[in-house]
């Protein structure tokens, strides 16, 4: 939900791109399989909404969440102690850092309606920090997470044989930001 995805058409492209993914993945007749859907909109940050709390060790202040530091930074360890993801005025992060505002994370879902509205609520804004989209939607599938992500929202093991997990990456590629710096 990038500024870079405001002209020519870009961010309507990905609107009419994920409503028809969901359309395909989660048909209205239902499925055979089951089927869940997690969303990771990014700019300069993530809006981790109440999961910031969690992410952040309970010092988010505008569910804003960034980087990890050191070798941290790729891993996809649940937050714990010494392995807490940023916010704006942590070390290396900016105090007035930007974050999508209305642009929330969407955990794990077959709620076709709530994802094809949460996608349709996006507008473009700040800049593009595709590493940490990337990263919390490695969060979204991984077990890891589980005891952030719990219920229908929680990922399943590695060694599941009958769970297929992918991530589709909607982006133009232009990343040109770290730290939360524009």
């Amino acid at each position: 939900v990038t500024c870079s995805m405001a002209p020519a058409g870009k961010m309507d492209a990905l609107k009419s791109a994920s409503s028809d993914l969901f359309d395909i993945l989660l048909p209205d007749g239902g499925t055979p399989n089951k089927v869940r859907i997690a969303l990771a909109p990014y700019s300069s940050g993530v809006n981790a909404g109440t999961y910031s709390t969690a992410a952040t060790g309970g010092l988010a202040t505008r569910d804003c969440t960034f980087e990890r530091d050191n070798s941290n930074q790729a891993n996809e360890f649940a937050p714990t102690p010494g392995n807490y993801l940023k916010m704006a005025g942590s070390p290396g992060i900016p105090s007035n850092a930007q974050c999508p505002t209305s642009a929330l994370i969407v955990t794990l879902t077959d709620d076709k309606s709530m994802l094809r509205n949460s996608v349709q609520s996006y507008t473009p804004g700040g800049s593009t920090a595709g590493h940490l989209g990337t990263q919390w939607a490695w969060y979204m599938i991984s077990p890891e997470w589980k005891t952030i992500f719990t219920g229908n929202a929680m990922p399943v093991d590695y060694s599941d044989k009958k769970t297929k997990k992918a991530m589709i990456l909607m982006t133009d590629g232009l990343f040109n930001t770290f730290g939360g710096r524009s």
